[in-house]
């Protein structure tokens, strides 16, 4: 499973140039952020905190609040260097998100978002892990902002070729090519019970640009 991730973050440093390019749509005003995304950041205030897990190259700064703090985390080198270049001043720090000592250092946040990253993770033993370490620094009131890709979207079984799915199972979808992209298919009642299981309150959840969309909080 180690060998999946490495093969993960090999994919995104080799890549992160394009991706993030491929991400700089704009989908209202100056946000590159979905819409979705957009009306979750659109609710935080002056003061708030946020942290993203999976941060990239920065995107959920383009539509981020006016003094709203941020701190993004992610493994990729090549996506944590643009993101200082795009947003300086901001605090971004290069570490996998299953690294329970750099959860110890993050300190605690209004909101936790995690935008199509947790697929990544190959087992339910580390997206239980990451889970529970975004409840644990999560404020008294705080939500986590959960998304990730739902295979089962008519777009993305035409990307993989129209395989059965299972649920809890790994698939590689390449990506401009390039091997190495591995995601986990989850369905609702997969991300359900996970997100139960790891101790937090689903208040929604729906389906929105070929993604499970939940809120939840502790």
């Amino acid at each position: 499973m180690d060998d999946i991730m490495q093969q993960v973050r090999l994919m995104y440093d080799e890549s992160g140039e394009y991706f993030s390019k491929s991400r700089e749509k704009k989908y209202g005003g100056k946000s590159s952020n979905w819409n979705t995304t957009q009306k979750y950041l659109d609710r935080l205030e002056p003061g708030e905190s946020v942290l993203d897990v999976g941060c990239g190259s920065g995107r959920l700064l383009s539509g981020l609040p006016v003094d709203v703090e941020y701190v993004g985390i992610d493994f990729s080198k090549t996506l944590i260097r643009i993101a200082r270049e795009n947003y300086p001043g901001r605090e971004f720090v290069i570490a996998s998100m299953t690294d329970g000592q750099v959860w110890e250092k993050l300190g605690k946040h209004d909101a936790v978002f995690m935008v199509a990253s947790l697929h990544h993770l190959p087992t339910r033993e580390l997206q239980l892990m990451v889970l529970r370490a975004s409840k644990g620094v999560l404020k008294p009131g705080g939500f986590l902002f959960l998304s990730v890709w739902n295979l089962w979207n008519k777009k993305m079984m035409e990307k993989m070729g129209n395989v059965k799915l299972v649920a809890g199972e790994v698939y590689e979808i390449l990506f401009q090519g390039k091997s190495g992209r591995h995601v986990m298919a989850m369905d609702e009642r997969y991300l359900r019970e996970l997100v139960v299981e790891a101790g937090l309150e689903i208040t929604e959840i729906s389906e929105s640009e070929n993604n499970w969309v939940m809120i939840a909080k502790n």
